[in-house]
């Protein structure tokens, strides 16, 4: 059965309808609303105290993080289905390493499954107000493939904690007094370039990869995803060339400096040697290595700061070859205004 609501409301009475008899409850979507967690908050309580089940995964939360109001609600209710639940399952989970965007509520109820799938998300204004697309399904090759992915998202999607997710404005210390730009700084030659690469799950796009492991002392080891801005330029060996060679020393220890920005940022940074060998004494030119700012999000603040602030990409997004299209350029122009500062032009 077809479900859009062009009767307002339409999605969600379906939605209401079905939770009352459900005794296993999956809902995968891309965007979570307040309201509709609000709504449905003691139901889902209800099943999990009655040895059902409930899995709330949220397939966007951590990429584009979420509102504080709406993780303090999602908190809550993880907080409370943890106390009642029967299974590893109930809770609510955030899909960590991909991006997922579907819509599906599956339910089952007295070993009847049902599946409403389609483009509406768990939010008032997909349930309520917009006009959608759904379908109310009991085929079973359907169910089995939604159960498949399900399965799959469950596989890379974590449980929730308050680390999980991102903030979308990271921190910045200042720094002290610095130089003044020279007025003709633009018009001065590039002394070098940085490339602005498109890793899937590295470079710009650490956020997508796996994440930082941590290993408590008495509890599983955990992943702790990495922010949204966090990134690094990966610098190989063959990229160790004139003119960057002219301008970075051949060194061991980290190359250091101050990094001023066409945006106004200011933030330290420094080219650091790839290897993982203690005693390895060649320098930065033959080990090639990386170059990162302090904090590790100032760098991504700004090349992806400037990307969302021309429409490029939105918060959340990787950065792919179309983002880099559509704004013109993918590298950074680099200026040495002294011995330890930088200018960066993107």
């Amino acid at each position: 059965m077809f479900h859009s609501n062009l009767e307002k409301g339409e999605v969600d009475s379906v939605l209401g309808s079905l939770l009352q008899d459900a005794q296993r409850v999956t809902i995968a979507s891309g965007y979570f609303g307040f309201s509709q967690v609000q709504k449905y908050r003691n139901r889902f309580l209800d099943i999990v105290s009655s040895g059902g089940e409930v899995t709330l995964i949220h397939g966007l939360g951590k990429f584009e993080s979420i509102p504080r109001i709406l993780e303090n609600e999602l908190s809550s209710l993880h907080d409370d289905i943890t106390k009642l639940r029967s299974t590893a399952h109930s809770g609510v989970f955030f899909a960590t390493e991909r991006r997922y965007h579907g819509k599906i509520y599956r339910l089952e109820s007295r070993g009847k499954v049902q599946a409403l799938i389609g483009s509406s998300n768990f939010s008032k204004s997909g349930n309520i107000d917009n006009l959608e697309a759904n379908v109310l399904t009991s085929d079973r090759a359907i169910i089995a493939s939604a159960d498949q992915l399900i399965g799959q998202i469950f596989q890379y999607s974590q449980e929730y904690s308050p680390s999980i997710l991102p903030v979308r404005q990271p921190f910045l210390p200042s720094l002290p007094h610095h130089p003044a730009i020279p007025l003709d700084i633009l018009n001065r030659p590039v002394d070098f370039t940085l490339p602005v690469r498109t890793q899937e799950k590295s470079s710009f796009n650490l956020t997508f990869g796996r994440g930082r492991l941590v290993r408590p002392a008495h509890a599983r080891p955990y992943y702790i995803p990495r922010p949204y801005y966090e990134a690094e330029i990966t610098l190989p060996k063959e990229y160790w060339v004139a003119p960057l060679t002219n301008a970075i020393p051949n060194v061991i220890g980290p190359v250091r400096c101050v990094a001023h920005t066409d945006n106004g940022m200011r933030f330290e940074c420094n080219f650091n040697r790839k290897t993982g060998a203690k005693n390895d004494s060649r320098g930065l030119h033959e080990t090639g290595g990386d170059f990162q700012s302090t904090p590790r999000e100032a760098l991504g603040l700004y090349v992806k700061g400037k990307l969302i602030h021309v429409g490029a990409m939105n918060y959340g997004d990787p950065i792919t070859e179309d983002t880099l299209f559509y704004y013109g350029k993918n590298w950074i122009n680099v200026r040495v205004i002294d011995g330890q500062n930088i200018y960066l032009e993107f």
